[in-house]
This record gives C-alpha cells, structure tokens and sequence, in this order.
C-alpha cells in the first residue's frame, strides 16, 4: 500500500507473493507410513495412478531430457559432493556412484534420447520420493516439487 500498511487485493501489482501452506501430521509422509509397514498395496496402486495422472498432464518440454541432460545432472551431483568432503561419503564412494551413473547411463542413454525425439519429456516434479509424498484429506498427494530446475523437474518415465 502505499502508505506502507500491508495489503491484499485480486488486482492490482504484485509487489511481494504470499504462500500459505497448510501443515499435515508427519506420520502421514510416506516414508514414515514405509517404516511403519503401513504402505499397503491399495495405497501404493492409489498413488500410482495419481503420479500416472500428474504425469498426463504436465507442461510438455521438448527442450529438456536425453542422455546429455542426464549425463550433466551426474557431473553436477559429483562435483557437489566432491566439495562437500563432509557429506558423509568416502572419496572412492563418490568416484563409485558417479562411475555407476554413467555405466547406468550408457545402457539406457539412447532410449532417453529416443524418449526427447518423440516428445515424451514433461515439467512434473523432480523431486519424487516417499518424505515428499503424504496423506491429505484421506489421498495420496505429492508436494514439494522442484520450481527451481527446470532441468532436474524436466525428465519425467514414459507413459
């Protein structure tokens, strides 16, 4: 506002965004529910076909994906590491995992590419695992999605 009180209106210029976010219990994550032994097959086929149905409708990115996004995200993921002694792995351990992801890498390199040339690449969540997916109003639901890497958010399975 212009007298310097703070404001919310439908119109108008956006000078800060506001986020409200709404609290779950964390028992509710899903990977407490793993370790609890409480991840069913009906709740894993329920979110299966909710991750399937986010899937369909992401934004297409017929400028992202193929092996050489991958490859990138590997060399980016080592040098983190590498400079981050104190991430808890032992030098050769890091060599291994970045040695693995390229072997990985090559086998399956050209069905990535195959996959970008027949525009089967999406913007969806790029952070998908099990403390990023909780209980909500009785449904499996995804959060905490990637917005800063369109990159890492970019390369999503075949449908």
């Amino acid at each position: 506002m212009p007298d310097g009180k703070i404001g919310f209106a439908a119109n108008g210029r956006a000078i800060v965004w506001l986020v409200v976010m709404r609290r779950f219990e964390q028992s509710s994550l899903f990977d407490a529910l793993a370790q609890a032994g409480g991840l069913s097959a009906s709740l894993m086929n329920e979110l299966a076909g909710h991750i399937a149905d986010f899937h369909a409708l992401a934004e297409q990115r017929f400028d992202f994906g193929g092996a050489m996004a991958l490859t990138d995200t590997i060399e980016t993921n080592h040098c983190c590491l590498m400079a981050s002694q104190g991430a808890g792995f032992a030098l050769g351990c890091m060599d291994e995992i970045r040695e693995r992801s390229l072997q990985r890498l090559a086998a399956v390199g050209e069905l990535l590419d195959r996959r970008r040339a027949s525009r089967k690449v999406g913007h969806c969540h790029g952070d998908l695992h099990l403390r990023n997916i909780c209980i909500l109003d009785g449904m499996p639901t995804l959060f905490d999605c990637l917005e800063f890497s369109d990159a890492l958010a970019s390369n999503r399975p075949p449908l």
